[in-house]
């Protein structure tokens, strides 16, 4: 979903304002009359986070790494339609599918974007630890962010899986999802859970 803010500057005809989109999906921006520049803070979606492990010394599952973020501005044409993608967060691991999946890549026309957080691991043991989801990469051109990576499941018994890495931007924004809870021999180790979905943010 888009939110929208114009404000328009005393003595000029040119508004400014901005526009957010917070929801996954594709959107369509239309540029204003007299813009020939805006500004995009562009945040992709956190990777999910993985499934705890059962079994002695079970270890919980990785997580999620967070979304990249791209930051700059952009040349447009007034009148121009840029597309708008929010990517979204990428599912906790579950049984039967332990690994979470990677977050989804946002951007603004196509060429300008941030990428999703890996997924955590999961279903490891003492042995061979749930390893984290590693942050996403930045955008097209500088600056630019990686995202959090998530952390390493603990090796303890009913060990909390690590937490998700947090987005390169927008503190909440892109992080990526914490990992499920092991359990002893026997138990039922807790699902990873869903990273969030990314942002875009339209300024001009």
């Amino acid at each position: 979903m888009g939110e929208g803010l114009i404000v328009r500057r005393e003595g000029s005809k040119t508004e400014s304002g901005s526009q957010i989109y917070t929801t996954r999906g594709t959107y369509y921006f239309t540029v204003p009359n007299g813009v020939t520049v805006i500004t995009a803070v562009i945040t992709g979606g956190g990777g999910g986070g993985g499934r705890g492990a059962a079994g002695y010394y079970a270890t919980g599952g990785g997580g999620g790494g967070g979304g990249g973020s791209f930051i700059g501005t952009i040349p447009v044409i007034p009148g121009e339609v840029l597309s708008v993608v929010v990517g979204n967060g990428g599912i906790g691991g579950v049984l039967n599918s332990e690994h979470g999946s990677s977050g989804g890549r946002s951007s603004v026309k196509t060429s300008y974007f941030a990428n999703g957080g890996g997924g955590g691991r999961g279903n490891g043991s003492w042995y061979s630890e749930d390893e984290p989801g590693y942050g996403g990469t930045g955008g097209t051109s500088s600056p630019s962010n990686f995202g959090g990576v998530g952390s390493k499941g603990e090796t303890t018994l009913r060990s909390d899986g690590g937490a998700g890495g947090i987005g390169g931007t927008g503190g909440t924004i892109g992080r990526g999802g914490n990992g499920g809870i092991g359990a002893t021999t026997g138990g039922n180790p807790s699902n990873g859970n869903d990273g969030m979905d990314g942002r875009v943010i339209i300024m001009w």
